[in-house]
């Protein structure tokens, strides 16, 4: 198959090598910026590997074109990815910062489950009778819990809203969970996947559990604002550096086509 393309649209694609090459040189002294830029190329290896195994890269350019058209795509992906990240916010100095910290205190979140609230205390309303490994329809008390935690002041990061996930296996069981965090203008963050047996281990129950999985969440809350979003849990890709510096993306391992053909680039 033979890509024909238009002077403008080859202007375009260069265009991006170019920006992608003045980010480079510019964001290098700044390190929320160097942050910001590596993510933004970890991400774009990361989405181009996906389209390869499903199949979606577009065919080598022909030898007519631009050869550095192969490194273009991956340019624009890593502008759009680096465009996202900054619109979000999500690479802050979170450490040095403390507004931009998760607030908890495993002390304040007891007394705060054990105070009573009318006849019943905080966590009987919240945790029912039995709240562990074991108990069930756990799932929505979990989240309600979350919820009110930070309605209650007691888990919370200034301006940003925390959610967890609940993540179900091939049997339609729930193993895993994501701590999920809302950031200004409306972007979000995403943790890796939080074994339930971590979330809740075997050995607590009752206002124990909920303090210990509230502060799992206010620690991946931390991991998150720490510069650790996740796209997706996908192998790292080999990426061969282009003339203009973009990368030729292909998943790490690939070799010829079964046909016997190069494999396909981007």
């Amino acid at each position: 198959m033979t890509i024909v393309e238009t002077p403008v649209e080859a202007a375009a694609v260069v265009d991006a090598a170019q920006r992608w090459q003045t980010l480079l040189a510019c964001g290098t002294t700044d390190p929320v910026e160097r942050a910001r830029i590596d993510a933004a190329g970890d991400l774009a290896d990361a989405t181009l590997a996906g389209a390869a195994r499903g199949g979606w890269l577009r065919p080598r350019p022909a030898p007519h074109l631009d050869p550095v058209a192969a490194g273009e795509t991956w340019a624009r992906v890593a502008l759009l990815w680096h465009t996202v990240l900054t619109d979000t916010d999500a690479f802050i100095r979170a450490r040095t910062d403390p507004t931009l910290t998760c607030h908890l205190d495993p002390s304040e979140v007891r007394d705060w489950l054990t105070s009573f609230d009318g006849g019943t205390t905080v966590g009987q309303r919240l945790l029912g009778d039995e709240f562990g490994l074991s108990a069930f329809h756990k799932w929505g008390r979990i989240t309600t819990l979350v919820a009110q935690a930070q309605q209650a002041g007691v888990l919370h990061v200034p301006g940003h809203r925390i959610d967890l996930l609940h993540l179900a296996n091939d049997r339609g069981f729930i193993d895993r969970h994501r701590v999920t965090l809302t950031v200004p203008m409306h972007g979000t963050l995403c943790s890796p996947d939080i074994d339930t047996l971590d979330l809740l281990t075997d050995h607590l129950d009752g206002v124990d559990a909920a303090v210990h999985l509230l502060t799992v969440v206010a620690e991946e809350t931390d991991h998150l604002l720490a510069q650790r979003a996740l796209l997706a849990d996908i192998p790292p890709p080999t990426r061969t550096p282009g003339p203009v510096g973009g990368g030729m993306l292909r998943p790490a391992g690939a070799g010829a086509e079964p046909d016997g053909r190069p494999p396909r680039a981007v």
